[in-house]
Order: structure tokens, then sequence, then C-alpha cells
């Protein structure tokens, strides 16, 4: 199948010409990543946040300092094992018999999955959105 894109809409055509005559003389082709992206910003924030692949914990706060959630000095803590005031202060929000074990998940992650209920829970304590954890997830995964 080959990809073109019309009137900011994507269209797919056989590979063989059979259908060429259809392809609008202004169509643009575009490769697979460009329809990727095209397919991933039709999805709903919901399920492209799904999508994504978790990250380390190294990456996740290096992505939270360059958003400006986080400083430098809270994210050098954070890895040698010191949660931030802000992490401290979702965590005693919860209820008594999740607490613990939040903390420990917090503190040193094995990695961290985007839709972890800690995640939401961190992110709707912060006011972010679903977008917001896209565009975090998206900026980790690249470093």
């Amino acid at each position: 199948m080959k990809h073109y894109m019309y009137d900011n809409e994507v269209y797919g055509f056989p590979e063989d010409g059979s259908q060429d005559h259809l392809i609008p003389a202004d169509a643009a082709p575009i490769n697979q990543e460009a329809l990727d992206d095209y397919l991933q910003s039709r999805m709903p924030p919901e399920e492209r946040l799904a999508s994504l692949s978790p990250v380390s914990h190294a990456q996740i706060i290096a992505a939270l300092i360059g958003a400006g959630m986080l400083t430098e000095t809270e994210g050098v803590a954070w890895i040698s094992g010191a949660l931030p005031a802000s992490v401290e202060a979702m965590i005693a929000a919860l209820p008594a018999e999740q607490r613990t074990i939040a903390r420990l998940r917090a503190i040193r992650p094995f990695s961290v999955v985007p839709t972890d209920p800690l995640v939401a829970a961190l992110a709707a304590a912060e006011g972010k959105s679903t977008e917001d954890l896209i565009a975090i997830f998206t900026s980790a995964a690249a470093l």
C-alpha cells in the first residue's frame, strides 16, 4: 500500500498502480514515519498515552527537569532516593494502606509506565493533562 496526503487527510492506494488514476495531482506521497505520525494524531489522547513505551527512572526525571516540573537538584536527589516534596504530598494524600507501596515504587522504579495509576495520580496532583503526559513521555523516550 502506498499513501498520499491530500487536503490534510491520508489516502492509501495499491502498490500495483491499479488505482493511480484516482490519486489527485496535488496529493503528496508520504513515508511510513509520516503515516505513523498521522495515525497517532488521530487517536484519542488516552489511546496515544497507552501506546507509549515505558521509560527508565533517569529518563523520566530528565524529562521532568526539561519540562520545568522538577529542578535539577530535586531530580538528582530523587535518583538518590529522596522524593520531591510534591511527590511526598501526593503520597500523603493516598489512603494509609497504599502509601508504603506508592513510596517504594516512586523512590526507585525500574521503569515508568505511562498508564501506571501512580503516574496518573502524580500528574493529577500537578494539574497535568493526558496531552502533557504524552509530551513528557515522548521527550523522555528521546533521551
